[in-house]
């Protein structure tokens, strides 16, 4: 979900280099996404509302999934939200929670009692969640039907029968011996891609016919999902230099500013490219950030002009896509001057330069767009205060959306 996304990464995540801040949040909080602590089911906010402890203060990075929330501060993990399948990772019940919760350290440390440290991003999809630290280290927890923890649970079949076990306190991801460190990280709907430090893109959890992994087949020749890393093929095997997850299709950027595509296609989100094999997007300038969506792709070129492709459902692209069109990589009006993107499911959000306002765009049946309505918008729209100015970090989940 997301960018450099929150996704869904499903969404898309934010890892810039950040001045640390509170968070505020904005959109549906009946599973308590937006860490403002309120009761629960909590109702829709269309602007945005203050995080409570410990996300009110030095928040350094920030991710949306489909209905939870995560965050780092001094390096430690925080999460809200949804915990149906442990994506919390503080190993409680399977109870929602809008106060965050710090995110344990893996077994064998106790939990609650220890917090996974030295995390530099984190990541977040449908209803798993992933962390990188500073060594290069991949953590993940939640939902793992199709195997998208990664950790090669003994016994099990990815995306079939024995079910892999889902886990609620942090694994580590299962890569090969000698597989360098990892710079990256992105979780789609129920897959995951990490990036390491020689441009190689890795993938895990669920392919599908249309080959969300990009390892050169999807089902029935490929897997239906994995549970271990691999490697996805060329031309995602060097150069790449970022990672994004939408929902089921994958997005890289390259050191020469192109993006490549791959995964679901139906509804145009990979542009001309997709399917198992790594394929250019065509029609597009150099880019220097990507975001990837439910249904639709953003990007960013050198010149803080958003672009977008996909399916313009709710308004996600912007004009001038026609709202309910399918449309090729389009540059999106009003949308220029930007320094950062993320994508949610069906809306798409912007912070301008200078100033540090946020824009959003699409969807807002529950106040995505923070912009105190809840009436769709196939143009930018303000957000308002106090995400209007100063904003660094911004994430997209699936109906809720985040600033710092």
């Amino acid at each position: 979900m997301a960018a450099t996304i929150a996704g869904l990464s499903l969404m898309a995540t934010a890892a810039q280099a950040a001045a640390p801040g509170p968070l505020f949040a904005w959109g549906q909080d009946a599973f308590g996404q937006l860490c403002d602590g309120a009761a629960l089911p909590g109702g829709n906010q269309a602007a945005p509302v203050a995080a409570v402890a410990p996300a009110n203060a030095g928040v350094t990075d920030i991710a949306a999934g489909a209905f939870h929330s995560l965050g780092v501060v001094g390096g430690n993990v925080f999460a809200c939200g949804r915990n149906r399948f442990g994506q919390l990772g503080n190993n409680g019940a399977p109870v929602s929670s809008s106060v965050p919760v710090q995110v344990c350290a893996p077994a064998p440390a106790a939990c609650p009692g220890s917090a996974l440290a030295g995390i530099s991003e984190v990541s977040a999809g449908w209803d798993h969640s992933l962390a990188l630290d500073t060594t290069g280290t991949v953590y993940a927890w939640g939902f793992n039907g199709f195997g998208q923890l990664g950790n090669n649970p003994a016994g099990c079949v990815p995306g079939g029968a024995p079910v892999c076990p889902n886990s609620a306190v942090p694994v580590l991801v299962a890569f090969p011996p000698g597989t360098p460190p990892m710079i990256d990280i992105a979780a789609g709907s129920n897959f995951s891609l990490s990036l390491d430090n020689t441009g190689q893109v890795w993938s895990w959890g669920y392919n599908g016919v249309q080959g969300e992994l990009g390892q050169g087949a999807g089902w029935p020749i490929g897997p239906w999902a994995t549970k271990v890393p691999a490697k996805a093929v060329a031309p995602a095997n060097a150069n790449v230099t970022a990672i994004e997850a939408g929902a089921d299709h994958s997005l890289a950027l390259t050191n020469t500013g192109g993006v490549l595509c791959w995964g679901l296609n139906n509804w145009g989100q990979c542009a001309n490219a997709g399917g198992p094999v790594p394929g250019a997007v065509a029609g597009i300038p150099a880019m220097t950030d990507i975001a990837g969506g439910g249904l639709h792709s953003l990007a960013l070129d050198t010149t803080g002009q958003v672009w977008s492709w996909g399916w313009n459902r709710k308004g996600e692209l912007g004009a001038p896509c026609a709202l309910g069109a399918v449309c090729a990589p389009q540059a999106v009006a009003g949308a220029g001057g930007v320094s950062d993107i993320a994508a949610g499911w069906q809306h798409s959000l912007a912070i301008t330069t200078p100033g540090g306002a946020v824009l959003a765009w699409g969807w807002n049946a529950s106040g995505q767009l923070g912009n105190n309505a809840f009436i769709d918008s196939n143009a930018p729209v303000n957000v308002l205060a106090p995400c209007n100015a100063g904003v660094s970090l911004i994430a997209a989940g699936y109906a809720h959306s985040l600033c710092v």
